[in-house]
């Protein structure tokens, strides 16, 4: 018993052709009409703008690209208008069919592609996620030895160096057998899927322009007397496109954000700050009515006789001239107050320590009178 091709072995065939038709301009007629993603935006795409088909052969010493795809894979094709791909790859070893070597395997490719760009200012990469929703069945007859398998694949080439990005297996499934050489048994293998999906994680480069590649792949090999034929048919229903929000632009944002807080913070500052100044700058020109406010018929306070050491003390008025203030004596200061209680309260210096009779004032004949 033999095992069908492996995963890794088949996807770098995929990989080639993919490559292979893009570099031949093979990839349909239909226009271009690239689909612009922003980052933190989805879209979802119901159409495709092309697609292309390419056969080969297996050989010792590489790969044969055939220039069609008649004998051996009659059948093979991409419908961009239906959104649909077929391949079919058909081996034998009898002179009545298709002839083909020992071990060779037959390689049918049909594929459907969609142009993306992701927008914003080129040089940062972005998180980007693609799911494809499709239907697929495919049809296996073997006699003998065989080797048979088929393959359902999403890939991503960079449009400006055509070179891959990136590529993921949506489905995948292969038969091998050894039924004899003298006694060929025939049998078959039918598989259908229906609203299938599978995705594709990457990172892309914003401003720069992507082809996701719908692929579809089937391959034929037999080992003795016998034939085989895979045949497989998928239609791509849905692509939807995601990305994330750029990180540094993010950031640039919130940065944005702090330093235009910041800036407000900073001009209600300048602005409180300016009304202080305001209110002193108009203290400062009133304070010649702040000194005579003072100057009350009680008299002087100890402290403001005190600072001018007992004598006039000169105050500034509006004009700036000096403007003398006298304290007042003890008699005018008792004969300042018309009421009992007052009067006997009544302190002429503040330095009486007792408050409710400092003894500088005395009520006689209804008059408030220095002692």
């Amino acid at each position: 018993m033999r095992s069908f091709e492996s995963r890794t072995g088949r996807i770098g065939l995929a990989w080639l052709g993919c490559v292979a038709v893009l570099g031949s301009g093979m990839l349909g007629t239909t226009a271009r009409a690239v689909v612009s993603v922003e980052p933190g935006g989805e879209v979802v795409l119901m159409d495709v703008d092309g697609g292309g088909v390419n056969c080969r052969r297996g050989t010792s010493g590489g790969v044969d690209f055939l220039p069609d795809c008649l004998l051996g894979f009659l059948g093979t094709n991409a419908d961009p208008g239906a959104n649909s791909v077929r391949a079919r790859s058909f081996a034998a070893l009898n002179p009545v069919t298709f002839v083909t070597a020992i071990g060779v395997p037959n390689y049918a490719t049909a594929h459907l592609y969609k142009d993306i760009m992701v927008e914003g200012p080129p040089g940062t990469h972005v998180p980007v996620e693609i799911s494809a929703l499709f239907d697929y069945k495919n049809f296996f007859l073997l006699a003998a030895a065989y080797v048979a398998s088929s393959s359902l694949s999403l890939h991503v080439v960079d449009l400006q160096t055509g070179l891959p990005v990136a590529s993921t297996t949506l489905f995948e499934t292969g038969r091998d057998g050894d039924q004899g050489f003298t006694d060929i048994a025939i049998g078959d293998q039918r598989l259908v899927l229906v609203d299938s999906s599978g995705d594709l994680a990457l990172l892309l480069r914003r401003g720069r322009e992507y082809r996701i590649v719908f692929e579809l792949e089937v391959m034929s090999q037999v080992l003795a007397v016998g034939s085989v034929e895979a045949d497989a048919m998928a239609e791509l229903k849905k692509l939807t496109v995601r990305v994330d929000e750029d990180e540094v632009e993010q950031l640039a944002d919130h940065d944005y954000a702090v330093r235009m807080e910041l800036a407000t913070h900073d001009g209600d500052i300048k602005a409180l700050l300016q009304e202080v100044l305001e209110d002193l700058a108009e203290l400062r020109a009133n304070q010649y009515e702040i000194v005579r406010l003072l100057n009350t018929p009680q008299g002087r306070r100890s402290s403001d006789l005190l600072a001018c050491g007992g004598e006039p003390c000169d105050f500034p008025d509006k004009s700036g001239s000096s403007v003398p203030v006298v304290p007042l004596g003890v008699d005018a200061f008792c004969g300042s107050y018309t009421e009992k209680n007052s009067c006997k309260r009544a302190d002429w210096q503040g330095d009486e320590p007792s408050k409710k009779n400092p003894g500088d004032c005395s009520w006689k004949n209804n008059t408030c009178r220095a002692k």
